[in-house]
């Protein structure tokens, strides 16, 4: 209990800076400036439904802290982020048993999300812009590179950079560091493992695919099976054949696929060659005999 409450005033303590004084505003108003200041403050780090938190928490400050309303509402309107204003609390004094309870009860309402936000503060919002901007000016690295090469000539540098952004995460995922990536991509420094790695690891594979097609395509309304039947059935390969002969094989094409166990959405999406989606690869990958339908 004693590590929760010092944890949870730790937190209480993030929204208040160091200005002292009262204006001689009363007490409601002054209550009311400081929650809605407070709530402000935690939707600085992220957290989204703190209205009510914000009023379930203060009063335990003002109880602990023995400031006005005033007091605390001067202190938040003066300070900027959440955590500028930790080192300005460190002398209050861990709440009452009350208090904690308290804490304890305003906490449980907030949703899984925003307590995490709460609890870390502005720590993981930092480490988030810290780590974006990494992979940032790699990806202009290689947007650089890309174009002392002339590659991709028919892509915009917003499409390069997007798919650069999506492979350097990738690979970060898979375990390089940003040193490493940043020495491969800007540094000069190549390694054959990060190299393969942009092919191999599945993540980054599959920013390189939504680059070259597109991202997944949207489902259609409709039975998927007989709009994929449709679309199969007028594939070039269909061209010399009659409407019939052509509706006959792609049914039969696609219904040795669905047997092979591939859902309805997998069926269309290889009969419209959505590549991004993967499922063409999963249905050549499962080497299904659908030439038998040709043969028939």
């Amino acid at each position: 209990m004693k590590r929760i409450s010092t944890i949870l005033l730790a937190v209480l303590t993030l929204a208040v800076a160091a200005c002292g004084g009262s204006s001689g505003e009363s007490g409601d108003s002054a209550q009311d400036r400081a929650v809605e200041r407070y709530a402000e403050l935690l939707e600085g780090v992220g957290a989204q439904d703190v209205d009510d938190f914000s009023a379930c928490v203060l009063p335990v400050l003002k109880d602990t802290s023995g400031l006005s309303w005033d007091d605390i509402a001067t202190r938040l309107d003066n300070s900027s982020t959440f955590e500028d204003s930790e080192e300005q609390f460190d002398d209050v004094p861990d709440p009452d048993d009350k208090g904690q309870a308290t804490l304890l009860a305003c906490f449980a309402e907030l949703s899984e999300d925003d307590l995490q936000k709460i609890i870390l503060g502005e720590t993981v919002a930092a480490d988030a812009t810290e780590v974006s901007r990494s992979v940032s000016e790699i990806a202009e690295g290689i947007l650089e590179n890309v174009r002392e090469t002339n590659g991709y000539d028919d892509k915009t540098d917003e499409e390069v950079l997007t798919w650069a952004e999506c492979t350097v995460t990738a690979l970060l995922n898979a375990g390089f560091s940003e040193d490493e990536l940043y020495g491969h991509f800007i540094g000069g420094y190549w390694r054959e493992d990060i190299f393969d790695a942009r092919v191999d690891d599945p993540e980054s594979s599959q920013c390189f695919t939504e680059f070259s097609w597109g991202p997944p395509l949207e489902l259609p309304d409709g039975d998927l099976f007989e709009l994929a039947v449709t679309a199969y059935a007028s594939i070039p390969a269909f061209v010399d054949l009659t409407p019939t002969e052509s509706e006959t094989i792609a049914r039969c094409v696609l219904t040795m696929i669905r047997d092979a166990g591939f859902s309805d959405e997998d069926i269309w999406r290889f009969a419209v060659y959505d590549y991004s989606s993967g499922a063409p690869s999963r249905v050549s990958d499962a080497d299904v005999a659908i030439w038998d339908c040709w043969n028939e």
